[in-house]
This record gives structure tokens, C-alpha cells and sequence, in this order.
């Protein structure tokens, strides 16, 4: 989740570890780490058509 007018970016897998209650979070880190790869990846397209 981002704030408007704060710079905070919640993770929701690394407050579950932070928390101490990281159960069965491997499919959740999964897709974490498949969206932020999807958006590196975009934004790697972009900056190379610029």
C-alpha cells in the first residue's frame, strides 16, 4: 500500500515476518517477488526507449 503524503511502502510479506507470523508466506513472496520483477522489468523498457 502506498500513503499519498508519506513515503511508506508496506510490503505485506515482510510486516507478517517483522510480526513473527510468517506461516506458509512462500506463495505470498512468490507473487511479491513476480509483481516487483513485472515492474523493474517495465521500468527498464522505459528508460531504454527514452
Amino acid at each position: 500500500m502506498i500513503h499519498s503524503g508519506q513515503q511508506i511502502v508496506r510490503i505485506p510479506i515482510f510486516e507478517q515476518v517483522e510480526k513473527g507470523s510468517a506461516k506458509s508466506t512462500e506463495q505470498e513472496a512468490r507473487s511479491a517477488w513476480a509483481s516487483l520483477n513485472k515492474a523493474v522489468s517495465k521500468l527498464l523498457t522505459k528508460s531504454k526507449a527514452t
